[in-house]
């Protein structure tokens, strides 16, 4: 498997309005329709690095070495080898053997809807197949694809909850919610099974500040009371 980076809509969403509305300040600058100012250089500024690292970079990358949990400043890769398991409360929480990671990006209360309204036609249907996938252990129902398409031609479905990932399926990589994820987690978690005593690396999990955010965010930090003064 590929490496998958899992977002939710209501963090791109943000994160784009704010990029929007600093390209937009810095347009009319540049247009003449608003004077140029330096307050209104340091509130682009500010709104860009606000919609890059807080909203846009953090995610929550699955491949075959192990998870990746992106927060705002702090970086942390678990190899599949001390993944204990996984689940969601407020957000997407993992438990390693050095303790819970937690995931600023993938909020335990995102996507309610899409899951609800699966199990709801799921439940309509009485387990009986839905939507082009015969049901599967549990009254769970086979691939659901975007305009019929089934999980073997797009890779990822577009609508699935924590029932269908277990069952086999691959959550989306925008959208999909923290219980999803979760068992995306657990059940590649599982599949990796013992690791290969030649590869100690694969072994050891890291957790990093990322200093790079650090600094952006000292910037916007200098730069908020540049663009009140000012």
């Amino acid at each position: 498997m590929e490496g998958r980076s899992f977002r939710q809509w209501g963090q791109l969403m943000v994160g784009a309005v704010l990029a929007a509305v600093a390209a937009g300040i810095a347009w009319a600058m540049v247009g003449g329709w608003m004077s140029r100012s330096p307050a209104g250089v340091a509130w682009c500024a500010v709104l860009l690095i606000l919609s890059y690292v807080v909203f846009l970079r953090p995610c929550v990358v699955v491949d075959d070495r192990g998870v990746q949990v992106r927060n705002i400043v702090r970086d942390a890769r678990v190899p599949w080898a001390q993944v204990r398991g996984a689940g969601s409360s407020w957000n997407l929480v993992i438990d390693t053997d050095a303790g819970p990671r937690s995931s600023w990006a993938i909020s335990g209360t995102a996507s309610p809807g899409r899951d609800a309204l699966l199990r709801r036609r799921r439940g309509g249907a009485g387990g009986r197949q839905d939507a082009g996938g015969a049901a599967g252990p549990g009254g769970v129902g086979g691939p659901v694809g975007v305009g019929g398409s089934d999980e073997g031609t797009l890779g990822y479905v577009a609508t699935v909850d924590a029932d269908a990932v277990s069952a086999g399926l691959t959550p989306p990589p925008v959208g999909a919610s923290a219980a999803a994820i979760a068992a995306l987690v657990r059940r590649r978690a599982q599949q990796a099974g013992t690791p290969s005593p030649t590869s100690p690396e694969q072994l050891q999990a890291e957790s990093r500040m990322v200093w790079s955010s650090v600094a952006l965010l000292g910037l916007a930090a200098v730069a908020v009371p540049v663009a009140v003064l000012l």
